[in-house]
């Protein structure tokens, strides 16, 4: 990577996936597209959630689509509710895991057809999200579903809070004020369905038609996303932030900025229209 100029590798092959391995890149920095194997060694920054806390290390990790869907409500709720225990499941589109025939293998739904089938599986969503909130540690339960849809994604999740005044449209209202709204929140007021959202940039969609309020202090929070697309568009966020991070304290040691990659130069447009 350096005899051609790169500074910045988005490893998603997922084969790299500890601090050990991405040193084989051979690059000045890498973000993993995956919650890391090593997570004691490699830490993990979500843009929206923790982001800031950067301090210019070397190889990190995005976390997981569904962390970086995950992640933003439940930092915005806590921060305006108290989160109390939330119980998730991701109702997520099939991946590159699966089977497209059934296949013999008694230990694992997974190896079933994804064409008819509702999978029950795991979500490493539940262990990641202590990585970046550590402060909801022992309160936050989570599972999958996977089912036969190419792309986008569904969190079902309902959380108890402290403030037993809360009400839903207190959370949609919180969201609408975020300084991220746009960028990382959205909402959705229309009847759409897990296709109309392929394309979207923001991670955490709150459809406010799907949601509940379910008595003092109780919602559940239906929340849209594109697995691919806006998971693709956090990573880039966190490299951009890195970046930024990383010339900043550049230009303070020598007064240069490397010319390689800046985000004036840049080709990707981090901005891009949502639908919703």
């Amino acid at each position: 990577w350096k005899s051609v100029g790169v500074e910045y590798v988005l490893e998603c092959t997922g084969a790299y996936l500890t601090t050990e391995r991405c040193s084989l890149h051979d690059v000045d920095y890498v973000i993993q597209s995956a919650p890391p194997k090593d997570p004691e060694v490699t830490p993990t920054f979500i843009y929206g959630v923790n982001h800031n806390e950067y301090t210019g290390q070397k190889i990190v990790s995005s976390s997981s689509c569904t962390t970086n869907c995950l992640g933003p409500m439940l930092k915005l709720v806590n921060e305006a509710f108290e989160v109390e225990k939330v119980f998730f499941t991701t109702i997520h589109a099939s991946t590159g895991s699966q089977n497209t025939v059934d296949t013999i293998n008694k230990k694992s739904r997974t190896h079933r057809s994804i064409f008819n089938n509702m999978i029950p599986h795991s979500t490493g969503a539940a262990k990641s999200i202590f990585k970046v909130l550590p402060e909801l540690s022992g309160k936050v339960w989570g599972t999958s579903v996977r089912v036969p849809c190419l792309n986008c994604s569904l969190l079902d999740v309902n959380v108890t809070v402290a403030d037993k005044s809360a009400t839903l449209s207190q959370v949609a209202s919180a969201m609408r004020s975020h300084e991220l709204f746009g960028k990382v929140y959205h909402v959705n007021t229309k009847m759409l369905t897990s296709v109309d959202f392929m394309t979207t940039v923001t991670p955490t969609i709150l459809d406010t038609a799907a949601s509940l309020d379910m008595g003092p202090g109780n919602f559940k929070l239906m929340l849209w996303y594109d697995n691919e697309w806006s998971y693709s568009a956090q990573c880039l966020r966190v490299m951009q932030h890195m970046f930024k991070h990383n010339a900043k304290v550049k230009r303070e040691m020598t007064g240069r900025i490397s010319p390689k990659i800046s985000p004036n130069n840049s080709s990707v447009n981090l901005a891009g229209k949502n639908k919703v």
